[in-house]
């Protein structure tokens, strides 16, 4: 219905225009229908708007700015080939029309040709070299095109020039993260925020950010924000709830869960959070029945498997456990965390060579992987009584972290057992200086 009434607008609209067309059309300028296609383009009437700026060509075809400005139109109707016809008629007549080269490289970059977009934002920018949505838009092609450094240093450059551009900072903060320059990031999504406070993807990303450096009640605020904005963002409420589980606010982050479960039921993430939030509440049971849904909606979530590995292995349930491990080992051979938690288990099952080669296949995903030296070493020791190997295991682990008290403690034990004494009194007194006491044990 909505449909059909646009068209019968749009016909009405065109109907006046070619009635006064026929009427006047001898006593009408270029200037006046690139005026009235103006209008009409201002208003979003970008269909109407062309019949004008073809009226204002029929009159002058070599007026450069109202090709630009049908160009401007054919991209309000997403014609971006139409449209880069029109720039480049415009720039063949002056091409010293900075906003023609901005706007062919727009165009470009809709199209996904983004060395030649940031090549019209430079033809622009070289004309007019302080226009900050220039720098802005070359940095958003540059970006696209992976160009992560080159795009900062155009985003910088439009900031600098512009210091309001909250579009400019958000950008700047999403390539940033891509650079891995989290600090930066962050500064720049609150700078974002200061100047567009009803950016929600801003907030949702703050809440992200600041929760990773441990700042929960900042990253709490910044997801009940976004909440505010759309209080049917899943995401926002997932993150709150998050932060709210790693605050230990436990009941108040299921709640959060269950918004964002409400909102979108089939959110593997969701059921993954309240999973680990029930697991904190020991409610075991009930934990590894959402970690089951979790895995049916994602059937590939490593995590989620991995999660449900570390409930069952509190559960005591080592079988179940080496089963959901196996499945996870399947689905990504490279996780050398799983590799070292299904050796735990294994070894749980006093199942010991099985254990030793899963850390070594930990190990050999990761060799400066310090928890699976450490591990191996005691299942060496349980299992084949071998105390040279397990000491090598127990070195292995100390040349990764020399401040590790628990393969101090182990290789002091081992020693021990060995009965090389006064070695064992060197480790023991080194993991002691570590904060290690025999009551601790």
């Amino acid at each position: 219905m909505l449909a059909n009434s646009k068209i019968v607008i749009i016909a009405f609209a065109l109907l006046i225009l070619n009635s006064t067309i026929c009427a006047l059309g001898g006593d009408y300028t270029s200037e006046y229908w690139q005026k009235r296609g103006d209008e009409f383009a201002q208003r979003g009437s970008f269909w109407i708007a062309q019949e004008c700026y073809n009226k204002s060509l029929q009159l002058d075809r070599t007026n450069a700015s109202v090709w630009m400005r049908k160009g401007q139109a054919y991209s309000g109707l997403y014609r971006y080939e139409d449209a880069l016809s029109a720039y480049n008629e415009s720039i063949r007549l002056d091409s010293h029309l900075t906003e023609a080269w901005y706007s062919k490289g727009l165009a470009l970059a809709y199209l996904g040709r983004y060395d030649e977009s940031i090549k019209a934002f430079e033809q622009a920018i070289d004309l007019h070299p302080k226009d900050s949505l220039s720098w802005y838009s070359k940095g958003l092609a540059q970006a696209s095109a992976g160009l992560f450094e080159d795009s900062i240093l155009s985003l910088d450059e439009a900031v600098e020039l512009d210091g309001g551009l909250a579009g400019a900072w958000y950008s700047r903060a999403l390539v940033l993260a891509e650079l891995g320059r989290d600090d930066e990031s962050m500064q720049a999504l609150k700078r974002t925020v200061e100047l567009d406070t009803e950016n929600e993807d801003a907030w949702l990303g703050l809440g992200i950010d600041l929760m990773n450096v441990g700042n929960y009640s900042g990253s709490m605020a910044a997801f009940e924000k976004a909440i505010v904005l759309n209080p049917i963002n899943a995401g926002a409420w997932i993150g709150k709830a998050t932060a709210l589980r790693l605050s230990s606010r436990i009941e108040e982050s299921i709640q959060a869960y269950n918004m964002s479960i409400d909102i979108n039921p089939e959110d593997a993430s969701a059921w993954n959070g309240k999973a680990l939030a029930y697991a904190k509440l020991k409610k075991y049971n009930e934990s590894i029945i959402m970690f089951d849904k979790a895995i049916e909606i994602d059937s590939n979530g490593t995590a989620f498997l991995y999660n449900k590995a570390l409930v069952l292995h509190d559960m005591k349930n080592y079988s179940a456990e080496v089963q959901v491990l196996r499945g996870a080992v399947n689905l990504q051979p490279d996780c050398a965390v799983c590799w070292n938690r299904l050796g735990l288990a294994l070894a749980g099952l006093e199942s010991f060579e099985e254990a030793i080669a899963a850390y070594d296949r930990a190990i050999e995903e990761n060799s400066s992987y310090l928890e699976p030296w450490n591990n191996r070493g005691i299942s060496i020791v349980l299992g084949r009584g071998d105390y040279d190997g397990a000491l090598e295991s127990f070195e292995q682990a100390l040349k990764i972290d020399p401040k590790c008290m628990e393969a101090w403690v182990n290789k002091a034990n081992v020693l021990k057992l060995a009965e090389r004494a006064s070695d064992a009194d060197y480790a023991q007194r080194k993991a002691q200086e570590l904060g290690y006491k025999e009551d601790s044990a």
